[in-house]
């Protein structure tokens, strides 16, 4: 596993963990109560945040330690997506008033690691005719 695979894993995990986190900081142990009593903030939380970061979690770990097509698939889905609620977030700056500082700064940090997840893959993508073939003479 090279540099560009390492640092896809590590910001692939960092996404899947950052991913409930700004509810939590918002919220405190307040959230399973809010959880419980509005099915629509767990809706919410899963769709835009959880779902999203696990999505770049898995597919990081399949495309850079198991080698598989579909977890550049899956880390590109979900990437793609917490980039683009990145960017929202942050030129419409409401982002700190809705979820505060700690939870405005994990929404940021886990698009920003989805991006730099997504840049090692392009970056570290080695070209065909490069590749050692083994097994031949």
């Amino acid at each position: 596993m090279n540099m560009w695979r390492r640092i896809e894993l590590v910001c692939g995990i960092g996404c899947g963990v950052l991913g409930p986190l700004p509810f939590f900081l918002r919220h405190g142990a307040y959230t399973f109560e809010l959880f419980r009593s509005s099915s629509g903030n767990l809706t919410d939380a899963l769709l835009l945040f959880f779902l999203p970061g696990l999505l770049v979690a898995v597919g990081s770990y399949f495309h850079a330690v198991r080698t598989r097509t579909f977890g550049l698939i899956l880390l590109l889905v979900g990437g793609i997506f917490l980039t683009f609620m990145m960017l929202v977030h942050f030129f419409s700056g409401a982002v700190f008033y809705l979820f505060g500082v700690p939870g405005g700064l994990a929404i940021l940090l886990q698009g920003l690691l989805a991006l730099i997840a997504m840049i090692s893959v392009i970056v570290g993508r080695v070209p065909a005719s490069q590749q050692r073939s083994y097994g031949k003479g």
